[in-house]
């Protein structure tokens, strides 16, 4: 598929432990782990992914608009698993929700349910949240105690390949 710009983005995560890439529709396309003392256990390895995702975005957008001075710690909408809410105001004047009465309940769920990845070793998971190329990050303590930095950020990798193919093909 093309698209009018393929700026990706590249982004690390503090300790520079993680390096996320994405591409110009912000889906992972690489997960480089250069060591693993600061990311041992999963859900440090699940924040440092996290933290590197958000900052290869925010480099693909001020590649996009230099001019615009983003503010890298500006939160990125459906980043964590709920997208922005769409609401009306009622005739009391109060701002609700509106909700939208499902067609098909099983195809709804089928279509629009979170979707998940799977490294080809089992070992780590990706739930990529609606409409969002963002999913939380569950590796196997097991396997990530022992494993070396290059396998987890292949495994990282896959099961967002995973996800995204499994997405696209519904």
């Amino acid at each position: 598929m093309t698209y009018a710009n393929e700026t990706g983005g590249t982004g690390d995560e503090p300790t520079g432990a993680v390096t996320v890439t994405v591409d110009a529709t912000d889906r992972v396309r690489q997960v480089e782990v250069r060591e693993r003392d600061s990311v041992h256990d999963p859900a440090a390895l699940a924040a440092a992914v996290e933290h590197a995702y958000r900052a290869a975005v925010m480099d693909r957008l001020e590649a996009l608009y230099p001019d615009r001075g983003l503010d890298p710690d500006r939160r990125i909408a459906g980043l964590d698993g709920h997208p922005p809410i769409r609401t009306v105001e009622n005739r009391q004047g109060q701002h609700v929700a509106r909700p939208r009465a499902p067609r098909s309940t099983a195809l709804l769920e089928r279509r629009f349910s979170p979707t998940e990845g799977i490294s080809a070793n089992e070992c780590v998971t990706v739930t990529l949240a609606l409409a969002s190329s963002w999913g939380p990050v569950v590796a196997d303590p097991g396997w990530l105690a022992n494993a070396r930095p290059s396998n987890v950020g292949d495994a990282i990798t896959q099961a967002f390949a995973d996800a995204y193919r499994k997405r696209d093909e519904r």
